[in-house]
């Protein structure tokens, strides 16, 4: 089995969404995948994080990292900000190439980000990962069973910690509704993709949104900052069989809980955060009397290991099974159509 090579773009000894995901992530499965290289924002920052991970080239350019002979895989996972500028750095290269979603700050750049990584004939993926997390598969297996009868009614309550009335210092830069991160297209976003993957294309569709903490205490520095991006996102949608999909989002909540009646049984699906897409989760279903727990069997930091499965099939057989560039465009634009921007 032929190996990917995999150069990292954001991988910090410094912890982050990189260090605490995609290494370990790329570390379980050696017989796919081999970290080659990795880019950070400076010479002593990629230095540091190379001798942290064992990483054997390291760079503070990201077109240096793409231009290597041993890297066939570049994995972008920094601050959305910095999405478009690295991406126009490496896709050039031709290189098969991951992104973290969002793909870019608002639809149309992410199309021009589509367009370019097009003329290059570059292979894509991005970050949608709920649709491979391991607990979404469960909900879908029991949901797809007979047995369970038509899905009648969907409730969900989710948290966005980093979008509390109080958050740290690391999250300044997702306060900014013009950063493109934020409730809607973060947590939500995630869950909505999980939504159309369990119940399929959905109708009615329609969501309120607003930013209802306008001032923000960031406890690691004791400062109070303004908050202009969405922290409140309320939705309603309908299934194709007349199921009524309800969910809010906020600052204000924490941990997940959804609630899925069917016509034989009841469903229901909890965690510690609404990022339904990295979440560890506990599902009960109550069906004729009987209630069956299915008890979290993996870690957060566990759950890009069945996505990376899946990327390294992709590239070895040409199937098409990770979202791409234009997915990511795709579910963009729907949820800008949601809020009418």
């Amino acid at each position: 089995m032929q190996k990917i090579r995999v150069g990292i773009i954001g991988l910090s000894a410094n912890g982050g969404w990189g260090a605490m995901s995609h290494y370990p992530a790329l570390r379980a499965l050696p017989e796919y995948f081999t970290l080659n290289g990795l880019a950070a924002g400076s010479p002593a920052s990629a230095a540091a994080a190379a001798a942290k991970y064992g990483v054997p080239y390291h760079t503070a350019s990201a077109a240096a990292l793409a231009a290597r002979d041993d890297i066939d895989l570049l994995v972008v996972a920094v601050n959305l900000p910095q999405h478009r500028a690295l991406l126009e750095s490496i896709i050039p290269s031709g290189k098969a190439i991951y992104c973290e979603w969002p793909l870019g700050t608002d639809p149309a750049q992410s199309q021009a980000l589509t367009d370019l990584a097009d003329h290059y004939h570059c292979r894509t993926f991005i970050g949608l990962q709920a649709t491979h997390s391991p607990y979404v598969r469960r909900l879908k297996a029991i949901l797809d069973d007979a047995a369970s009868g038509t899905m009648r009614s969907c409730t969900i309550l989710g948290g966005d910690p980093s979008r509390a009335r109080q958050t740290v210092s690391r999250y300044r830069y997702a306060q900014a509704q013009e950063n493109g991160v934020n409730t809607l297209t973060i947590p939500f976003a995630h869950l909505l993709a999980a939504l159309r993957y369990l119940f399929g294309e959905l109708t009615h569709m329609a969501a309120l949104t607003r930013c209802a903490f306008p001032q923000v205490y960031l406890a690691d520095t004791g400062e109070t900052i303004p908050r202009t991006a969405t922290d409140n996102v309320l939705f309603s949608g309908q299934t194709a069989d007349g199921g009524l999909i309800n969910a809010i989002y906020s600052g204000a909540l924490s941990g997940l809980r959804m609630d899925i009646e069917c016509d034989n049984c009841r469903i229901s699906a909890t965690g510690n955060s609404g990022h339904i897409q990295y979440e560890p989760l506990t599902i009960t279903v109550t069906r004729g009397g009987r209630t069956d727990t299915f008890n979290p069997v993996t870690a957060a930091a566990d759950n890009l290991i069945d996505i990376y499965r899946a990327v390294h099939a992709d590239l070895a057989t040409g199937s098409h099974s990770v979202p791409d560039f234009a997915d990511a465009v795709a579910h963009q634009c729907l949820l800008w159509q949601l809020v009418g921007n």
